[in-house]
Formats: C-alpha cells, structure tokens, sequence
C-alpha cells in the first residue's frame, strides 16, 4: 500500500516523528527514484534537507544508522526560533 502511494507520488514530504520510519522511507524513495524533502526539529535544532536520488547523498548517507534513543530528551517548544524556520519552509 505504501509502495503504491509513493510510486504515485512526484515528490515525497517527511512529517514523520521517528528515524526508523525516515529510513524506511528514505530506502523507498531511493528504490523509486522519489524526490524526498526531510524536515524536522528538536529542542533548538531543526534541519531541512532535498533528497534527490542519484544526484544528492541520502538520509543514510549523511546520517548513518542513527538511532531514536541517541537524540535528546523530546522537549517540543512552538515558540522556538528553529521550529519557526523549518515551519516556515515545511508548512509552506
């Protein structure tokens, strides 16, 4: 089913809420041939990065095998300067 979505799909947008997910994501995006935007944030930290397979590295290769329980304690702030930016650029 999430095969045939993406396979649908022109460009994929990350919101998801873990690292596991994202790399399986990222590996589905590569398999495709999907562009894949990845976005997120934490504490006062935020990334936003374009994944285009075969011309850009991708979420493994800049990120490795990271691991959820190697990130800081979830703390969610609105109000922070870094989740405004990614917000900024991933809501839009």
């Amino acid at each position: 089913m999430i095969k045939g979505i993406i396979n649908d799909s022109d460009i994929i947008i990350d919101g998801l809420d873990n690292m596991r997910s994202r790399y399986n994501l990222n590996f589905m995006a590569v398999t495709l041939g999907k562009p894949y935007v990845f976005a997120s944030a934490i504490e006062n930290y935020g990334n936003l990065s374009s994944i285009v397979p075969g011309k850009t590295p991708c979420l493994n290769e800049f990120y490795g095998d990271f691991k959820d329980r190697e990130l800081p304690t979830k703390r969610y702030y609105r109000c922070k300067p870094g989740y405004s930016y990614i917000d900024s650029f991933f809501g839009s």
